[in-house]
Order: C-alpha cells, then structure tokens, then sequence
C-alpha cells in the first residue's frame, strides 16, 4: 500500500488544471450522500464520482484541489477506498505520483464491501449473541424474553444466509437482483409521491 501522504508533497502543479462546474460538484455531493446512507463518509463518494467520471486518471493532489478537501482527509479517503477495491491503483504520472481510477465493476464492488465489512459485523453479533443467550440462561439478573432471545438468533442466521446468498451468486445473478431492488425502490419512491 503506498503511502499517499508522500504523494501529497508540496509540487507546483499545472495551471491546467481546470475546476469543477458547479454542478459537477453537486453530482459528487449527492453521490457523497448516497454512499454515506451506505455506511461510507461523504468523501468517499465524492472520490469516487470525480475518478468515476474523469476521462483520465488522477492523482491524490488533483482530488484534493477539485474536491477542496485537506491532503489528509484524502490520503485517508483514499487508503479505505483501495481497501474495498472502490477505487485502483492505474500506475504512475509524470512526477511519479500514483494515479487512480474508479472501479466500475460495482456488483464486484458491493459483493467486496458485504464480504469484508457487513459479514464481519454479522459474525461478531452472532457470536455475541450466543455468549448472551448462555449466559441469559444461567444468570436471571434482567427479564429477558426468551422467545425474543431465540427470534434475535433467527434474526442474525437469516441476515447470514442472505449474505451468503448474495455472496455466492455469480456476478451476472447479483446485478440482475441490485436490478430488481433499484426497481422496487423506484417503484416505491413512484407510489410514495403520487400518495
């Protein structure tokens, strides 16, 4: 993993380099926004809108300038974005800094976030779910329902085998099932306006 604080130094940069209109920005705010629903900081998904709509590929410096953000919010931005395969690393520029790219795959991207971030969520709360319902069973210190303690752990296997579904679907299955889901939001967002 290279060490983007390193490519942050202080260069002289191109004149060149051209600003955002401002409804480029507005579109890499609201993706901002999307991705943050999902988990993500804002950040994030202004990066990857810029990189995902650059017709070249652009390096840590560039990002900061267009996206007026401080050199270690994107040094940090980017370090996540590489760890979840959002973004890649697509070789050098002329003064050596590393350039990038957005990863269009984006069943390939969801499937890489839901394996490395939600499933590990999912295993620590079964198994803390089931050191508490050991331990609910020979202790009586709080009124626990029972039933509800058993529902919590249908709840987590199912949420589980969803994920393994999802995870083991090929690609083209995946994207034709975030099809169907952008669909029925679409479709529920179209009935909630016209209520």
């Amino acid at each position: 993993m290279a060490l983007y604080s390193l490519v942050m130094t202080k260069q002289k940069e191109p004149t060149s380099t051209p600003k955002l209109s401002w409804e480029l920005d507005d579109l890499s705010r609201q993706v901002g926004e999307f991705i943050r629903y999902w988990g993500f900081k804002s950040i994030h998904g202004r990066i990857w809108a810029l990189l995902y709509l650059s017709s070249e590929p652009l390096d840590a410096t560039r990002l900061t300038q267009h996206l007026k953000a401080s050199k270690t919010l994107i040094s940090f931005s980017i370090k996540e974005l590489l760890e979840y395969d959002v973004i890649r690393e697509v070789g050098q520029g002329p003064r050596g800094t590393i350039l990038l790219s957005a990863n269009p795959e984006i069943e390939e991207v969801i499937k890489n976030v839901l394996r490395t971030r939600e499933k590990v969520m999912l295993s620590k709360i079964a198994a803390s779910s089931k050191k508490f319902a050991a331990k609910a069973k020979s202790e009586k210190t709080v009124s626990i329902d029972p039933d509800k303690l058993n529902s919590l752990g249908e709840m987590v296997q199912s949420a589980n085998d969803m994920l393994k579904l999802a995870l083991d679907t090929s690609d083209d299955t995946f994207g034709s099932i975030v099809g169907l889901a952008q669909a029925f939001t679409l479709f529920t967002e179209t009935v909630d306006t016209s209520n």
